[in-house]
């Protein structure tokens, strides 16, 4: 049975910028968007999932 009359919340507990050691776990970056150099750094990094495989837009 669904309730719609009430309100309702979802609790998720995440690490900010998990994948992105620059990032992660920092709460500066909440809102913050990453320089060009930053992205292209992050971007990096999450592609290659740390340095574990190679991507093609290296």
């Amino acid at each position: 049975m669904a309730v719609f009359e009430k309100p309702s919340v979802i609790i998720a507990h995440t690490i900010p910028g998990k994948g992105v050691k620059e990032f992660e776990r920092d709460y500066r970056w909440h809102g913050k968007p990453p320089s060009k150099d930053e992205a292209k750094m992050a971007l990096a990094e999450l592609r290659t999932l740390g340095g574990k495989i190679k991507s093609e837009h290296e």
